[in-house]
């Protein structure tokens, strides 16, 4: 009991230790608030530091040559997990700087910023379902409605035509994506209130920035982070239904490598199955780099734990679209339709 109130007495006098040299207004709730918080952040930072330099010298004691033994494996595993722990720690305590400083309070305050969070894998599921229709349609109609051959003997090449009509899919993508974000902002407004143009300070544990924007910017933001993952399952599901000739088909497959990737993803974070960082919805979802990512984010767990760099992203995303487009144009300049 002596030994806990020794603790606490220090605990105390360090905390107004603290007050004093930050120079706390206690008139201001909000701003006493976010200097207990961040007090909270630094002892954090602190301890995990010691955790960690705890954790190298005990790897340094087990030595590299044994770097194949389970309890090397274990503390490297522990030390990668630390160092996660101490980013994230330390990037919220940098955002409670900057609010501090700027006094402002929006990401506590402003609905919309929440349930933009809350909101934004309902509202890329809906734009997913809406394009993979429309991209598994668009051509393999022609097909069921026989007009195809009408289609072709205009005076325009295979190729154009095909263009022509990924073309206008993409026009289309666009369209429902400024619907959405128009709509999900009406409605967030409505319901929840709050300022759009509130300012907005929080952190991105990927890109390790404290970011500074207004409501009404991180909404744009998100939304155009959307477009990857929507275009690469749009794309796959134009390419699916060029080949089989059936939107029903080109829905069952798009929908069900979706889903299946979002599987896939949740057993590679617990069964170490690294190559599942190139999948579909991995290297598409772009998200990662503009929204308040939380330390058990999903996302942020793949991203990280198989060090998946942007450059290495982009490169296998191209090649993905690369891959269906070229299958799609080759397959649609050589296909028989005399007996279609």
């Amino acid at each position: 009991k002596e030994e806990y109130k020794n603790n606490q007495l220090n605990e105390a006098v360090n905390l107004l230790t603290f007050y004093e040299n930050n120079n706390v207004d206690f008139s201001n709730e909000r701003l006493v608030e976010k200097y207990n918080l961040l007090y909270s952040y630094n002892q954090d930072i602190s301890q995990i530091k010691l955790s960690v330099k705890e954790i190298e010298k005990n790897i340094d004691n087990v030595g590299k040559e044994n770097k194949n033994t389970q309890t090397y494996k274990n503390l490297s595993e522990k030390l990668k997990e630390q160092n996660l722990n101490l980013k994230r720690v330390s990037l919220n305590a940098q955002v409670i700087e900057k609010e501090i400083k700027n006094k402002v309070f929006s990401s506590d305050d402003n609905l919309l910023v929440s349930n933009a969070n809350n909101a934004k894998t309902l509202t890329l599921f809906f734009l997913l379902i809406g394009m993979i229709a429309i991209g598994a349609s668009i051509v393999s109609e022609e097909y069921s409605k026989s007009t195809i051959k009408l289609l072709l003997i205009r005076p325009y090449s295979r190729s154009k035509i095909l263009l022509a009509k990924y073309i206008t899919t993409l026009i289309s993508m666009l369209i429902l994506l400024i619907i959405m974000f128009v709509v999900s902002l009406i409605l967030n407004v409505i319901y929840n209130g709050g300022n759009i143009f509130d300012t907005l300070i929080y952190g991105n544990l990927l890109t390790n920035k404290v970011v500074t924007t207004s409501v009404l910017m991180y909404y744009i933001k998100l939304m155009i982070s959307f477009i990857p993952m929507i275009l690469m399952y749009t794309t796959l599901a134009f390419s699916i239904s060029v080949l089989t000739m059936s939107s029903s088909i080109a829905n069952m497959l798009s929908f069900g490598i979706f889903f299946i990737s979002q599987i896939l993803e949740g057993l590679a974070i617990v069964f170490n199955f690294s190559l599942i960082k190139y999948s579909f919805t991995v290297v598409s979802d772009y998200t990662s780099y503009v929204s308040m990512i939380s330390y058990g984010n999903s996302m942020f767990n793949v991203a990280n734990k198989f060090n998946l760099t942007l450059l290495e992203q982009n490169i296998t995303y191209i090649l993905y679209m690369i891959l269906f487009l070229t299958l799609a144009f080759v397959v649609f300049k050589k296909r028989d339709i005399k007996n279609i």
